[in-house]
């Protein structure tokens, strides 16, 4: 088993982070969205597959934070700091 999974599963908080072994630092989120989006093609799931890279765009953009549970992704879309800075008091 590699250092960074060691080191995973002794913290309480995990992130999606990792490092390769070239000490690369590695975002999940990425990864798993691009997986994602190939295993969709190979199954013929086009829509499917263009949504997923849609959203890894969406993610790379900063425009959405994506969140994980049991394997899946789930994205919330992040506010605009001009809609709040635009409310007066």
């Amino acid at each position: 088993m590699c250092r960074i999974l060691q080191e995973m599963r002794s913290c309480r908080l995990v992130t999606n982070m990792g490092e390769d072994n070239n000490n690369n630092l590695l975002d999940f989120t990425v990864l798993k969205l691009k997986s994602l989006a190939e295993d969709y093609k190979k199954k013929h799931y086009y829509e499917m597959a263009q949504q997923v890279e849609d959203c890894l765009q969406a993610y790379l953009d900063g425009d959405v934070v994506v969140l994980w549970k049991n394997g899946l992704p789930y994205v919330k879309v992040k506010q605009e700091e001009s809609k709040k800075s635009s409310k007066k008091p």
